[in-house]
């Protein structure tokens, strides 16, 4: 197995085209060779939260990190050597930006400006505060004491939201280029106690 992208539990980070340090958006754990036409991918176990994307939070670590899944990347890592397939890890925090979300899944209420020229989803989950930028961390509490800029919404798509998505789509096609077929794993991790009338089973 080799690592195609620094991995790293707490901050990691690489240089841009304009020799910027920036925070690594994502890493790929890939086998020595392909032998299955899986691809699995985990986009919500970031759990680096760099200052310069989350502006002026209010919640607590604690509460931004119970909205990740926690550690699913570290259940999947045996792909690459037990399956012969590529993992793909987020590496920023879903408090951040959720990587599981359309791009138009946005609450404009959010945002200091009008979000001109994009048609904007009103699904459930953006109602309920855990859209593409989620609003609201673990238990409701809000994650922002201000309104965020443009340029912090379009700050996040670039450097972590369209890096990863491009990454997945380049695993996809490859693999589809190679077996004909491709079967993504996207893999998360659900409370024990979200359904109030029993346990929910492990997996």
């Amino acid at each position: 197995m080799h690592v195609m992208d620094a991995y790293s539990p707490h901050f990691s980070s690489e240089t841009s085209s304009s020799g910027e340090e920036r925070l690594a958006s994502y890493a790929i754990e890939a086998p020595t060779a392909q032998t299955s036409p899986l691809v699995f991918a985990s986009p919500h176990s970031g759990r680096n939260y760099p200052a310069e994307l989350m502006g002026d939070i209010i919640a607590s670590t604690l509460q931004l990190r119970r909205i990740e899944d926690a550690y699913v990347d570290d259940l999947f890592a045996m792909a690459p050597e037990k399956l012969g397939a590529p993992l793909l890890r987020a590496l920023i925090g879903r408090a951040c930006i959720d990587l599981n979300r359309a791009s138009n899944e946005l609450d404009p209420n959010m945002f200091s400006k009008p979000l001109r020229g994009r048609i904007l989803s009103r699904s459930a989950r953006v109602h309920a505060g855990l859209g593409c930028i989620p609003r609201i961390a673990h238990g409701g509490a809000p994650i922002y004491e201000r309104k965020l800029s443009l340029n912090e919404l379009s700050q996040r798509f670039d450097t972590v939201y369209h890096p990863y998505h491009a990454a997945l789509t380049a695993l996809v096609k490859d693999t589809r280029n190679t077996f004909g077929v491709c079967f993504l794993v996207d893999c998360h991790s659900m409370p024990s106690d979200a359904d109030a009338n029993r346990p929910l089973d492990d997996i």
